[in-house]
């Protein structure tokens, strides 16, 4: 199996969400190519910049570790592509 988060050219990225940590990493990729701090997303968004800061670094809430754990036993992959990266 292929564990790689990245897929892709550099014009059009794609990340294979397997866990917390890659959703993070794909989420902070995004909002950088999109030119946004953490707290002008926050802010845009309408959450503390110190949860968004956490989403980015992986932090697994109970919501994310069952949505993971039902694509798992479903054998769902889920894939995030932005033309942007």
């Amino acid at each position: 199996m292929d564990t790689s988060p990245h897929t892709g050219t550099t014009a059009e990225r794609s990340f294979r969400i397997y866990n917390a940590k890659v959703l993070g990493i794909a989420l902070r990729e995004a909002r950088r190519s999109a030119g946004l701090t953490q707290l002008e997303m926050a802010d845009r968004i309408g959450v503390d910049r110190s949860y968004l800061s956490e989403m980015e670094n992986g932090k697994e809430t109970e919501q994310l570790r069952r949505l993971f754990q039902i694509l798992r036993e479903l054998d769902i992959k889920m894939l995030l592509q932005s033309e942007l990266w």
